[in-house]
């Protein structure tokens, strides 16, 4: 899960689970920085690890990086792991690292929701990568300095203050467990798991994507972990000793269960549909081939009485994509309308002789430019271009093509 939020990140991620899990010695199982090998390695031999940071980004970003770049297959790791799959790495440099199935994991971190957009964009390529993880975007709101006193006071008279205790009844449940879903549970499953089947087949029936959600997934697993946080925090509150949770997992907590998930991926929907519209609109711009009167015209507004390839490419920026000998026929048929010459010449330790338009405006002035009098006027009074050297001027002032 993501917290995309800007205030209070750091703070809810250190207090609400980097302490409570450093204080039942997770300490080795908690993941706050790696690489890919070291993300295998860690899972093979603690057969358990945990993602957690309040600023997930950068972990996320560069096992993404790694699986575009050298295709070490980072997403798919942790779509397997999502999914409980074993999994098996060859090294050449190390022994065969083997990820039993259904070794835990977790990845649970905050973020900004401008990063989170980037690691979205990046993430949603048609993997299922994004439709595993679940985002929250709650209204953090910053509290004054009174909220903030309030709250201290209110947590004082309570019975719990602090996340610690909640994790150390709740990592004393029997590990061996097994929950089950009473009958109307059984039902209310099999119901939502029937029409997210329907869902699917009737848009491949249509030759639409089908729906990419995990809710089939994710529904029962954040029913058992609400089943176990329920009934480890009604005791707390009630100030009884702690005991084991009933194995069956009613049919009301599997509808909260179904309501949360459905809520947080409505808000991962939003934000994908927005990223999409965002991408597609500059994506599917089109931009049209120059055609050599747009050339032309480019030339004639370029900056100064001289215009060489290199000026041209670096004035307007859809000029850099123009090529020399599109440049050259655009010149030659401006010289034969009269609006310049083509100037050849040679200039000192210069590798190859140099090439420019020289500029000069005809009278009348002609209807076959889109270029106006006055834009030319404006382009010709500007001084040379950096890129018309020294040498260069000092050629065409000395043979007159133009002045000092």
């Amino acid at each position: 899960m993501l917290l995309l939020s800007h205030t209070g990140k750091s703070s809810a991620i250190q207090y609400a689970a980097q302490d409570p899990l450093e204080n039942l010695d997770f300490t080795d199982a908690i993941i706050s920085k790696t690489t890919s090998s070291g993300l295998v390695k860690l899972l093979a031999n603690k057969r358990k690890g945990m993602i957690l940071s309040p600023e997930v980004f950068d972990i996320i970003n560069k096992l993404l990086k790694s699986d575009e770049d050298n295709a070490t297959g980072d997403v798919q790791l942790l779509c397997k792991l999502f999914s409980g799959e074993r999994c098996s790495y060859h090294f050449s440099t190390e022994e065969t690292r083997v990820i039993p199935p259904n070794t835990p994991f977790c990845l649970l971190g905050s973020t900004q929701l401008v990063n989170a957009a980037k690691l979205i964009a990046r993430v949603d390529q048609g993997h299922g990568l994004v439709d595993r993880i679940l985002l929250a975007t709650p209204l953090a709101f910053r509290p004054t300095l009174t909220e903030m006193e309030a709250a201290t006071d209110q947590l004082s008279t309570e019975v719990v203050s602090d996340f610690s205790e909640l994790f150390e009844n709740i990592n004393g449940i029997d590990e061996s467990v097994e929950f089950v879903f009473d009958d109307e549970g059984k039902e209310l499953l099999r119901e939502k798991m029937d029409e997210f089947v329907a869902e699917v087949n009737e848009a491949i029936r249509d030759g639409k994507v089908p729906p990419k959600s995990k809710t089939p997934e994710l529904i029962p697993r954040i029913a058992c972990a609400l089943h176990v946080f329920n009934h480890a925090m009604e005791e707390l509150l009630a100030g009884v000793p702690s005991t084991q949770p009933d194995t069956t997992i009613s049919k009301t907590t599997l509808e909260n269960a179904a309501s949360f998930v459905n809520h947080l991926e409505t808000q991962q929907e939003i934000l994908c549909q927005f990223l999409k519209e965002v991408t597609n609109a500059v994506c599917d711009k089109t931009i049209d081939q120059p055609t050599t009167q747009m050339v032309r015209d480019n030339v004639l507004i370029t900056q100064g009485p001289v215009v060489s390839y290199r000026s041209f490419k670096h004035g307007k920026r859809s000029a850099r994509a123009i090529a020399e000998s599109e440049f050259n026929t655009a010149t030659e048929s401006l010289m034969q309308d009269g609006f310049g010459r083509i100037v050849e010449f040679r200039i000192p330790r210069a590798r190859s002789a140099c090439k420019v338009f020289v500029k000069s405006k005809p009278n009348p002035w002609p209807n076959c430019t889109n270029v106006s009098l006055s834009e030319f006027d404006n382009a010709l009074a500007k001084p040379l271009h950096n890129d018309i050297t020294v040498p260069m001027r000092q050629y065409l002032q000395a043979n007159n093509y133009i002045s000092n």
